[in-house]
């Protein structure tokens, strides 16, 4: 681009341009018709839908007027028809009633049966079967079993039940070397006898009480016995 002689004449000469280039954008005419096209006149109007709702219209005026007649003439005339149907609807009543009454006390005498009768089934039965099934997925289970319910697991075994005379004093899960064993330690006045059972195996060990009072101290601390306990050549031993 070549460096303008005068500025100011420059100036003009853009100027005087640019009004140009503006009055040609004024002047220029579309080549595209953007009018609204032609629509004939039967379009604008449809004569056909109008004169179907004039006729609904009438038809809906001539079933209403004929309506009001029959509606006239049944209240300015009360016949005996009408006394006969209403003591025909009385009896249908009565009958809906016997019907009702009976049907309730069926419910009533259905109601006294069912608790009369006594279940096939044993709720006692399913609880003693859900303990013994929770306790059997409690030995066979390499951790503490903890699912299911959020009711404390039964942990009695077998050995346990033979003494139920004796006091529960002692219950808790513990490892053992690489095994973790159930604990479940019963006393009375002369001994203390200490089960011990995992998935594999179970162990009875029983302790005079004095011998085992030395152990676990004037507290009477049950994990310091259990804590003296040792698994050695498939034994469950007590160390010194």
């Amino acid at each position: 681009m070549q460096q303008p002689v005068n500025k100011h004449l420059q100036k003009i000469w853009d100027t005087k341009l640019q009004e140009l280039h503006q009055e040609k954008l004024k002047s220029i005419k579309s080549r595209v018709d953007f009018k609204k096209p032609f629509r004939y006149s039967h379009l604008e109007k449809n004569a056909k839908k109008e004169q179907q709702l004039e006729d609904r219209c009438t038809e809906i005026e001539r079933e209403n007027r004929i309506l009001l007649e029959k509606m006239s003439k049944i209240m300015a005339t009360r016949s005996k028809s009408f006394s006969k149907i209403k003591r025909n609807l009385s009896v249908r009543q009565n009958e809906r009633k016997r019907a009702s009454s009976k049907i309730f006390k069926d419910n009533i005498f259905l109601v006294k049966r069912l608790q009369n009768q006594s279940s096939e089934y044993s709720q006692s039965k399913f609880e003693e079967d859900r303990k013994q099934q929770e306790c059997l997925l409690h030995r066979i289970s390499e951790y503490p079993y903890t699912l299911g319910s959020n009711k404390k697991i039964p942990k009695t075994t077998k050995a346990a039940k033979n003494h139920k005379q004796k006091k529960l004093v002692y219950l808790k899960s513990q490892r053992i070397g690489e095994r973790f064993f159930e604990f479940e330690i019963y006393k009375d006045k002369k001994k203390i006898i200490v089960i011990a059972f995992d998935s594999e195996e179970m162990f009875k060990l029983r302790f005079p009480y004095e011998n085992a009072l030395r152990i676990m101290g004037e507290k009477g601390r049950y994990d310091l016995l259990i804590d003296k306990l040792k698994y050695k050549n498939g034994n469950l031993i007590l160390t010194d």
